[in-house]
């Protein structure tokens, strides 16, 4: 059921979350436990640590375009995430920008082509 609310009303804010992410230690909790290997983590976690300002912003830039694309796409779904009781949908939206920002400092490229891409509807 679709209300009044805007993306930019939402309790949920991705482009704060994305910049906690970047700035918390990576410890590979957006990867299954069985899947996770030390290896990744360690590098994932030095690609942050040297991470410039300008990288930080543009990685909160592209998570709020998937974000705020998804909201305008998915408004049901997207809003369920949101409204989801206590913080589970808080804490979703953290392990999904944790998996973005391993994306992100493995290949930013790719991170920019899935924003461009959500943005236009594929």
């Amino acid at each position: 059921m679709k209300t009044n609310l805007t993306y930019d009303q939402i309790p949920i804010m991705p482009i704060v979350i994305a910049d906690v992410v970047a700035n918390q230690p990576y410890d590979g909790g957006d990867i299954s436990v069985r899947n996770r290997s030390q290896d990744h983590v360690d590098k994932i976690e030095a690609l942050r640590l040297v991470m410039t300002y300008e990288q930080r912003k543009e990685f909160g830039q592209l998570v709020d375009k998937i974000c705020r694309a998804a909201f305008e796409k998915e408004y049901d779904w997207f809003m369920k995430i949101v409204r989801a009781k206590g913080n589970r949908g808080r804490d979703q939206m953290y392990i999904w920008v944790k998996h973005w920002l391993s994306s992100y400092l493995n290949d930013p490229g790719h991170l920019r082509r899935m924003a461009s891409q959500y943005s236009e509807g594929k």
